[in-house]
């Protein structure tokens, strides 16, 4: 299995674009925000976002909890994904996410800077919809 980190600082609308650089890259899984997605349906994980407060966010986003990430690595045994994208505040967090869920470190580093406008970021950033996000 291949990984690919997206990374960028919260809030600044990795979310929203996952799902087209998951398609760009060939990547059939992903892991966003506590979640192992594919084919567009979650399979796994708790979502981070619904955390009460960012401390309890961020250590959903990094599986630390030890029955989550469990879930989560044999969802990802189970599903085979071939290339994986993992999203995280920087290629550090992900590398902890990727060591939490026992795949490859990231092969590959994609920032948000590189994909979205100055624009659609500060959108992203003043949305109404923004939760403790990761």
């Amino acid at each position: 299995m291949k990984v690919i980190a997206f990374v960028g600082p919260a809030g600044t609308g990795k979310s929203y674009k996952a799902q087209k650089i998951a398609r760009g890259e060939g990547a059939d899984g992903i892991i966003d925000d506590g979640l192992f997605i594919q084919g567009g349906k979650i399979l796994a994980g708790f979502s981070a976002k619904s955390e009460q407060n960012r401390i309890q966010a961020v250590k959903r986003a990094i599986f630390n909890e030890q029955e989550h990430s469990e879930a989560v690595k044999r969802a990802i045994i189970k599903a085979k994904p071939v290339k994986l994208l993992i999203l995280g505040t920087s290629e550090d967090m992900v590398r902890r996410i990727a060591a939490k869920l026992e795949v490859p470190e990231p092969s590959k580093v994609i920032d948000i800077e590189d994909v979205a406008t100055k624009r659609e970021i500060a959108q992203a950033k003043t949305s109404p919809t923004k939760k403790a996000s990761t």
